[in-house]
C-alpha cells in the first residue's frame, strides 16, 4: 500500500508540474473535461426529469485528457526500474542464459524513452497517444505498471485516482507558479522513485 500511494502521489506531483510548464496542453485538457462534465450534468438532469424515452449513451472521458495522463506517466516514469523479480529456475531468453538464482530489475526507462518507439521521447506531447481519428491509441511498449502476471495489481485503482484528482484540479482551479513568470523547473531528483524538486504553486479557484 505504501508503494502504491507513493508512486501515485509522485505521478500527481509531476502532472501538476507539467500543467504549469505546458499551459496550452493544460488548457486543451481542461476544455475537454469541462465539456465532459457538462454532458454528465445534462444527462443527470434529464434522468432526474423522468426522461426515459431512450437508453442513455455512455459518456466517455475525453481521449486527449487520457492521453495527457499517459504522457505524464511516460515522461515522469516514476518507476524506471520497476520492481525486482526472482527467477525460479534457469531460463533461456533469446539465446541468453538466466541463472535460477538471478534477480531481475526490469529497465522501464529503456522503453519509455526509446527513440525507435516514440520518435521524440524527450518532448512532452500527449498527441502521440492519439490516432488519426483522435481516439486513444496506446502502444504495447507503454507499461508504467509493468506487464504480464507480475504487473501492478492496483493499476486500475491508481488510474482512477489520477483521473479523479486531475479532473477535479483542472476543472476547479487555475494553477500558477508562486512567483509570476518563474515556472518550477522539470528537474528529476535521484532516488528509487524520481521526484521533482520541491516547488510551490497557487491553486486559484475558477469562476
Amino acid at each position: 500500500m505504501w508503494h502504491g500511494t507513493t508512486t501515485t502521489g509522485a505521478t500527481l506531483y509531476w502532472a501538476v508540474l507539467y500543467i504549469l510548464n505546458y499551459p496550452d496542453v493544460a488548457a486543451r485538457a481542461r476544455d475537454q473535461i469541462t465539456d465532459y462534465l457538462l454532458q454528465l450534468e445534462d444527462r443527470n438532469s434529464s434522468a432526474g426529469a423522468g426522461d426515459t424515452s431512450s437508453p442513455t449513451a455512455k459518456i466517455e472521458i475525453p481521449a486527449y485528457f487520457k492521453a495527457f495522463i499517459h504522457e505524464v506517466q511516460r515522461c515522469a516514469n516514476i518507476c524506471p526500474l520497476s520492481m525486482a523479480h526472482a527467477v525460479a529456475k534457469e531460463k533461456f531468453l533469446k539465446g541468453y542464459r538466466v541463472p535460477g538464482d538471478a534477480v531481475i530489475l526490469p529497465n522501464l526507462d529503456s522503453l519509455m524513452m526509446d527513440e525507435d518507439i516514440w520518435g521524440d521521447p524527450e518532448v512532452f506531447r500527449p498527441e502521440r497517444f492519439l490516432n488519426s481519428d483522435g481516439k486513444l491509441s496506446v502502444p504495447t511498449e507503454f507499461i508504467p505498471f509493468f506487464i504480464g502476471i507480475r504487473n501492478c495489481p492496483a493499476s486500475s485503482i491508481a488510474q482512477n485516482i489520477l483521473l479523479t484528482n486531475l479532473i477535479y484540479i483542472l476543472y476547479h482551479f487555475d494553477l500558477e507558479p508562486e512567483v509570476q513568470g518563474q515556472v518550477p523547473p522539470m528537474v528529476r531528483q535521484k532516488g528509487l522513485i524520481p521526484m521533482p524538486k520541491d516547488f510551490k504553486i497557487k491553486f486559484i479557484p475558477r469562476r
